[in-house]
């Protein structure tokens, strides 16, 4: 019988399991921003994330200073930088249940951060790395890379045949022989789709540009990538279009946590709220019996103790940051992303995402 009741438990703790563990498609983002100097362009991104619906984005040029993280009730922000402001700067921006997903981050320059989520069968490692441009200084641009990826036969192992290029540049060369030293693919080779939906810098002035923003992943997790491809519909008055990534996940869904409030502490400051609040909270202990053990004893003193100050005290209200981040704004930037749909919009005026 023993045997058998531990087996149910041990069944019924895999059932629970699994129900905790969702299947989904998370979506990764990659985007040099140009700046978050300006006020209100952090706002403006994560606005343009929660409308493409993005897990987790990789931002690169946000010319930030220094390490940290920010802290928002729709999103929150890792970021590294170099010792000056205005120059270089990395970032990750999460939204969604997966911001309580983190388990390290690590910022390595104003070029290089990591950051590890926590999933299922095994974590996700992103590395983001924004890269010097192809007249770089020699020196700079060891490890790092700003890439045109080519259709040569040499590099097939490591690309896919969808790139807008036809031949691979001297950093993209440098890309090939780093995947091809390191066990990854470049994925953002790999998936057919229109050349507007590859380009991922746009030449000024023009509608057309380069494919250089590039998505590594390792060749024994390839097939867990379902698509890669550009957008050009977002705007942050960057000349980078929007990389997006598909990616098929397993995250344990969150327990549902109880809100906690506030008790109305500044009511405490009237004598005649204090004197009320001590002689009832005095009058119900007093009422205890003293036959009970400790745990029961200590549970009976607490919801005593919560009674009474529910009763004189009160809970206090939740304060609102008001933000300056307004309609007016908004509008703002509903106007500017009007004027960028009809720039890029198809010879016959249609907009294009």
């Amino acid at each position: 019988m023993n045997k058998k009741r531990e087996k149910k438990s041990r069944d019924q703790s895999r059932r629970i399991k699994r129900k905790r563990i969702q299947k989904q498609i998370i979506k990764l983002g990659s985007w040099n921003v140009r700046t978050l100097l300006a006020p209100g362009k952090l706002h403006e991104v994560a606005n343009e994330m929660k409308r493409y619906k993005i897990d987790i984005t990789c931002l690169q040029e946000i010319r930030w200073s220094g390490q940290g993280k920010i802290e928002k009730k729709e999103y929150e922000m890792w970021y590294s930088g170099e010792d000056r402001k205005g120059y270089r700067g990395i970032a990750f921006l999460l939204q969604g249940k997966i911001k309580n997903k983190v388990m390290d981050f690590k910022a390595v320059n104003g070029r290089i951060a990591y950051i590890r989520i926590k999933s299922k069968p095994n974590n996700l490692s992103i590395i983001n790395v924004y890269a010097p441009t192809e007249q770089a200084d020699e020196r700079e641009k060891q490890g790092d890379f700003n890439a045109q990826i080519g259709k040569e036969e040499c590099f097939k192992d490591v690309t896919g045949p969808y790139s807008i290029h036809e031949e691979t540049n001297n950093n993209g060369e440098r890309l090939c022989n780093f995947a091809a030293t390191t066990g990854v693919v470049v994925m953002s080779t790999k998936f057919k789709h229109k050349r507007i939906h590859k380009i991922t810098w746009m030449q000024p002035g023009r509608t057309d540009g380069n494919q250089i923003d590039h998505v590594l992943v390792q060749a024994k997790n390839m097939k867990a990538i379902n698509d890669v491809r550009s957008y050009r519909g977002a705007n942050i008055d960057s000349d980078h279009n929007l990389v997006i990534t598909k990616c098929k996940m397993k995250v344990m869904r969150e327990d549902r946590k109880n809100f906690k409030h506030k008790w109305n502490i500044e009511r405490l400051q009237d004598d005649t709220t204090r004197t009320n609040y001590s002689t009832e909270l005095e009058r119900t202990l007093q009422d205890e019996p003293g036959t009970l053990d400790v745990e029961e004893e200590w549970r009976t003193l607490k919801e005593r103790i919560i009674t009474t100050a529910e009763g004189t005290i009160g809970y206090g209200e939740r304060k609102k940051n008001k933000q300056w981040f307004d309609r007016e704004c908004q509008d703002a930037i509903e106007n500017k992303k009007h004027s960028k749909v009809k720039m890029v919009g198809d010879k016959n005026g249609t907009p294009t995402r």
